[in-house]
């Protein structure tokens, strides 16, 4: 299964906390950097992040699980998160990915979960014509592809007022600050998608309530070269035996080809 260690990464000041996954034998390796959802963290529903993880680095493939800041065990707070916050420390995971020398900077995927999704497309879009070489490969795990679409819906006008007054609102069990609400009017990931033109997956689950199937199709009329997978059944975080099976025994493969080519 390789070796976990612990990694702690800076940005604006505060720390951002992760587990990196290095499997057995000589580098440089191909690396996975995982992004997770709103509320969730670097295990996500039903360890699925952990359990990908593991078995990445058993095919020799690293992994890189971040709590972005406000969540998980990384500093912050939640009222304070926004996907351009998210989209920093996504940023900043990627630069330790390709400056770390037991690694190959030029087979590094990044892989997303719900909002994490809307988050690593925006920084595939961003990475497109930088100095860093883009992502090898970029897998969307029922992602979020239309922010307005998603979290407009779910905000009453008075709630809308309270944002706009730059007063946090309540989010389930959390708070929700201005700075997403502002995100969510102003960025664009599927704008960002076009931009990249390296080979993505796509896997959703077809009864998925909370991220609807219709933004998985959105990822694919963006531009061509999308595997685009629906899982019968199952819903936003796969939370049956074969619906998780098959999400990870999917991408792993998919994965595999794509960052190891070498080897079939």
């Amino acid at each position: 299964m390789g070796m976990e260690t612990w990694v702690e990464l800076s940005n604006y000041g505060e720390t951002i906390r992760g587990t990196l996954h290095r499997p057995v034998g000589a580098g440089p390796h191909p690396a996975v950097l995982f992004f997770h959802g709103l509320g969730g963290n670097r295990i996500e529903a039903n360890r699925l992040f952990v359990r990908a993880a593991r078995i990445l680095a058993k095919q020799g493939i690293a992994a890189l699980r971040i709590d972005f800041r406000g969540a998980g065990e990384s500093d912050g707070e939640a009222e304070a998160r926004s996907v351009s916050g998210h989209l920093s420390d996504a940023l900043t995971a990627y630069h330790f990915l390709a400056e770390d020398a037991q690694l190959d900077r030029h087979r590094l995927a990044v892989l997303g979960f719900s909002l994490g999704g809307a988050v690593a497309a925006l920084l595939a879009g961003e990475l497109a014509g930088s100095d860093l070489p883009e992502p090898a490969a970029l897998v969307l795990w029922a992602a979020v592809a239309d922010l307005k679409a998603l979290v407009l819906p779910w905000l009453s006008p008075e709630l809308r007022a309270q944002l706009e007054a730059g007063e946090p609102v309540p989010w389930g069990a959390e708070l929700l600050g201005p700075a997403f609400y502002h995100d969510v009017l102003h960025l664009e990931p599927v704008e960002a998608f076009r931009r990249y033109g390296g080979p993505v997956l796509v896997v959703h689950g077809e009864a998925d309530e909370t991220v609807p199937p219709a933004q998985a199709q959105a990822w694919g009329r963006a531009r061509e070269g999308v595997e685009l997978a629906l899982l019968p059944g199952a819903g936003h975080t796969f939370d049956s035996l074969a619906a998780s099976r098959e999400l990870l025994e999917r991408t792993a493969s998919w994965l595999v080809r794509q960052l190891t080519p070498t080897t079939g």
